[in-house]
């Protein structure tokens, strides 16, 4: 083999410079190329090696962190739905139903009518002012909420009231505009009013007639003058007396002691403008207590000293009894 090379090495002509130079000259081209080519491998390797190892730090980190949440899972506890709020209480005013209460248990509203036959009966007004209606009276409640008022057509009602009351007699209206008591009489078609505790005012035809306790206002009629009267003054405070001691003493069912009022009434003021009125309390106050002849005589005295008398028809119903 050394011979064959030999023999080659001999029979090889010689290179000029330049092909020497140009031969190198790619040889260490080739070497350049051959380390840029390794060291990108290299740095190519390295990068994959990075990715794995960052790879398999995360793999290793999901690992544990699905394993700690496999040995501390607990079961989820479901919430409660939110409980519902409690119906906000809206306050509901309801007006008050104002009434009168009547003796009898009647209850009665405005514009509600009363009639009373052979019993009184006694009214309540809201205010507790209170109204005594005789037998054969008619009356209707009309206002009750802006004020306490009624009307009377017929018959006799005592007004005792704890503050401003009104009463309507046809065309003629009684006000009183404080406490006071009061009795309020149609007689024979005339309104009649006595005074006995406060005032009241008398309205009629356009005119305005104050009267004090103890008073009396004459009767009139719708569209008629007054009548004009003379009062001795210095015994109607009396009077007034002794007939408003007799109706106390009635609406607390003391009657005896009633009767001893008025009978003290009727024979010391014989003249008096209210012996109409005593001779009525009386003529009651005996049927009540059960003396009834008594009732009877005084009934008929009525008839005869009043045939047209307010209480005719009850003296009549008592005559005939």
């Amino acid at each position: 083999m050394s011979d064959i090379l030999q023999k080659v090495a001999v029979a090889a002509p010689p290179e000029d410079a330049q092909a020497v130079e140009r031969r190198r000259a790619r040889v260490v081209a080739g070497i350049e190329r051959a380390i840029a080519s390794e060291s990108r491998a290299k740095r190519s390797r390295a990068w994959r090696v990075r990715a794995a190892s960052a790879l398999a730090v995360a793999a290793a980190l999901a690992v544990a962190v699905g394993a700690y949440a496999l040995t501390h899972r607990t079961t989820p506890v479901a919430k409660a739905p939110p409980a519902p709020s409690a119906p906000i209480a809206i306050p509901t005013v309801v007006p008050e139903v104002l009434a009168v209460r009547v003796s009898n248990g009647a209850v009665l509203h405005e514009h509600d009518p009363l009639e009373t036959s052979s019993a009184s009966l006694a009214l309540t007004f809201p205010s507790t002012s209170r109204v005594d209606m005789t037998p054969s009276s008619h009356v209707m409640i009309d206002f009750l909420v802006s004020e306490e008022a009624m009307s009377l057509d017929r018959g006799e009602i005592l007004v005792t009231s704890s503050r401003a009351f009104r009463i309507e007699a046809g065309a003629i209206e009684v006000v009183a505009s404080a406490a006071a008591t009061f009795d309020v009489k149609i007689l024979d078609g005339q309104l009649r009013v006595r005074v006995d505790a406060g005032e009241v005012v008398v309205k009629h035809d356009g005119v305005s007639d104050l009267v004090k306790a103890p008073g009396v206002w004459p009767g009139t009629a719708p569209g008629k003058p007054r009548a004009q009267t003379h009062r001795d003054t210095s015994t109607l405070a009396d009077q007034n007396a002794l007939l408003q001691t007799a109706l106390d003493a009635r609406r607390h069912g003391n009657d005896a002691a009633a009767i001893a009022s008025l009978d003290k009434l009727i024979s010391k003021y014989p003249g008096s403008p209210l012996i109409q009125d005593a001779r009525v309390e009386r003529m009651r106050a005996y049927e009540r207590s059960g003396r009834h002849a008594e009732a009877v005589t005084e009934a008929g005295r009525y008839l005869a000293d009043f045939p047209n008398g307010s209480a005719r028809d009850e003296a009549k119903a008592l005559v005939i009894k």
